[in-house]
């Protein structure tokens, strides 16, 4: 599965690449001209693959880890661990490792009550 995927996302980091040079070797009565803009508005859609390809999902990852560790941060504290802010640096930095590893060793709450 995981060849499949990075596949995948080799060839939608290559194919702009292909494209830009299969445009830019076209020829027209316009002269260069023509190809030159061809080959911008391949590069411009390569970049578009590109934003949306990296930048995207990596936003999407830092967003759950943000939540992972203001969720972590929050149970922590109201477990009254003294290292709230560190486990939640881990939650941040590990992502769902983080997470299991802090609900495997977390402490049981003071009195055994739920907060409200």
């Amino acid at each position: 599965m995981l060849v499949r995927r990075l596949s995948a996302f080799v060839l939608a980091m290559l194919l702009p690449l292909l494209l830009t040079s299969a445009a830019l070797a076209q020829t027209s009565d316009q002269g260069d001209a023509g190809s030159t803009c061809a080959g911008c508005g391949v590069c411009g859609g390569g970049i578009l693959v590109v934003l949306l390809a990296v930048l995207l999902p990596l936003a999407i990852v830092l967003a759950i880890n943000g939540f992972i560790a203001y969720w972590i941060n929050k149970d922590a504290k109201s477990r009254g661990m003294e290292n709230a802010t560190l486990w939640a640096v881990l939650g941040f930095f590990l992502g769902l490792l983080g997470l299991l590893i802090y609900i495997l060793s977390r402490p049981e709450r003071p009195g055994g009550v739920p907060p409200e």
